[in-house]
């Protein structure tokens, strides 16, 4: 974004944020889980990498070839967002994807 640091330096912001990041992307991932949960569908359906800010729920049904639902999300979503509206806004793109 063209900040400069008193230093002269550029901001590493992922570095900066990396921390808030950790903590928040916890609560994003265990508030999915307990959505799909809320749903009637084991928790065991979603899977989280904090890496990519990458959340998958698995679409496929017993006996079909594995296919995922994955969305990834910024890092201003994890650190400024409401994990219960995140993981509910997760589920509902889930449900239609899964029709």
């Amino acid at each position: 974004y063209g900040f400069t640091d008193v230093d002269g330096e550029r901001p590493h912001w992922e570095r900066f944020c990396a921390p808030r990041i950790d903590e928040r992307w916890v609560k994003v991932a265990q508030r999915a889980r307990a959505e799909f949960k809320k749903q009637g569908l084991g928790p065991t359906m979603v899977e989280d990498d904090r890496a990519s800010l990458t959340l998958r729920a698995r679409l496929s049904r017993n006996g079909e070839p594995p296919r995922w639902f994955s969305q990834e999300l910024s890092w201003p979503e994890v650190i400024h967002g409401n994990p219960k509206i995140l993981a509910a806004e997760f589920y509902a793109r889930y449900a239609l994807a899964r029709g």
